[in-house]
Order: C-alpha cells, then structure tokens, then sequence
C-alpha cells in the first residue's frame, strides 16, 4: 500500500544537443515516486474592517505540499517539428526537449496563496433609516505560486479518454482542457428599506 495520490514517472536523465530525451526507464514497475496530488495543508483566512460608513472584507485561501502534472506543458513545450502546427509554449522549466517523452520534468510543485475576495464599501444613510450601499467586489484579484500552468488548484478528477466520462479518482493530472481562473469586478448597488 502507497499513499493516496502519489505520483509516479520515469526520471530526466538528459536531452541531447538534437532534442531527444533520456528517461530513467520506460517500463511503468520502475517509476519513482515524484510527488503527490493531495495537499498537505489548505488554509483560509477572512476578516472585515469597517471605519465610519466604511467596510472592508477579504478573503485569502491556499493549498499547500501538492503536485500537478502540468498536461499543457508536456503537451505545447516540446519543439518538435509536428509540433510547429500549434503554438510552443516555453516556460523556465523548458528543458530543451523535442519530442513528447513523459517524466518528472512536468510534474510540478502548485501550492499557492490566492486572494479570493475583497470587498470593498460604503454606506449612505438616506432618510427615514434607509440606506444605499455602494460596493466594488473583486474575485481571484491575484494568486501566488511557482507552478507554470493554468491553475494551481488541486484535481482530484479528469475527463476520461472514452466517452468523455470523467475517471473516480484521477488525482493531479492539470489536463489542456482547464480554463483559467477568471478574474471579476463587480460594482453593486444595495438599497435597505
């Protein structure tokens, strides 16, 4: 018995002066441990301050000690010449491969910090107790993180390759089809009778 979520796959030994990548081994009983898909801490943290008609609210959240297969990468990063029908992406981790060769190389570490929201407003007290409350709202404004792909976030599924169905329990596997996190601003206007 292993660990749930562990992540397993051959070594980067090299990549030649041509492109073509060394693994440690190609035979799947010989993978090495390289992480695990499940993280080790996940943390929260809200809180609101108010100053006269003034409020202020946020919250922070991250997720800690996990790994992502970064599909993306593996996919559009190699320079291979039947390759050149789609657009390269090339990141720091690039390790001047040419072909599609899996390892360790696009495993990468994806704990972060993201603030998730932030609230800002104020309040006019009109007549007879009521009151107009203005706000601007703002959702994933920015997100802290070493990991090169789409979104850090832990999977804990992926779409399957037969029918679409998506697999039980497919941990850490960061698929070409994640879109990424949006970023939103909303201006909201409330009215209390």
């Amino acid at each position: 018995g292993e660990a749930i979520g562990d992540l397993y796959a051959p070594r980067l030994i090299s990549v030649n002066d041509n492109g073509s990548v060394q693994v440690s081994t190609q035979n799947f009983d010989e993978w090495e441990k390289v992480g695990n898909a499940l993280p080790t801490t996940d943390l929260g943290f809200f809180n609101q301050f108010g100053y006269g008609d003034w409020n202020l609210s946020f919250m922070l959240r991250g997720s800690f000690g996990h790994s992502l297969l970064n599909v993306t990468r593996m996919f559009y990063e190699p320079q291979a010449l039947a390759a050149s029908v789609y657009n390269t992406v090339v990141t720091d981790k690039y390790a001047g491969a040419r072909d599609f060769t899996f390892s360790d190389n696009y495993i990468e570490k994806a704990g972060f910090l993201r603030l998730n929201h932030v609230t800002i407003g104020r309040t006019f007290n009109l007549k007879r107790g009521h009151s107009l409350i203005l706000e601007l709202i703002g959702q994933n404004l920015f997100t802290i993180t070493s990991y090169s792909g789409n979104d850090p976030e832990a999977r804990y599924t992926t779409a399957g390759s037969i029918n679409s169905f998506r697999q039980a329990f497919s941990a850490g596997v960061d698929e070409r089809s994640e879109y990424f996190t949006t970023r939103t601003y909303t201006l909201a206007l409330r009215f209390k009778l």
